[in-house]
């Protein structure tokens, strides 16, 4: 399970550098943290013939809310 929480904390953290100004995740991106993220993301796959994607739905905060 570990190597699945490492997965699952290097997408949040290359997330975390794409998101626009005075945006962040909801839990941070500490590894402590990680298992906050398993209750809060909702996945979806989405797949045809010619390849499978999978959608990431990550709670994310302002400095407002």
């Amino acid at each position: 399970m570990f190597y699945k929480s490492t997965t699952l904390h290097n997408i949040l953290r290359n997330v975390s550098l794409h998101l626009p100004e005075n945006f962040e995740l909801v839990a941070g991106v500490k590894f402590d943290n990680i298992h906050l993220y398993y209750g809060l993301i909702t996945v979806t796959v989405l797949g045809n013939a010619h390849g499978i994607k999978v959608l990431m739905s990550i709670p994310l905060k302002t400095a407002e809310s």
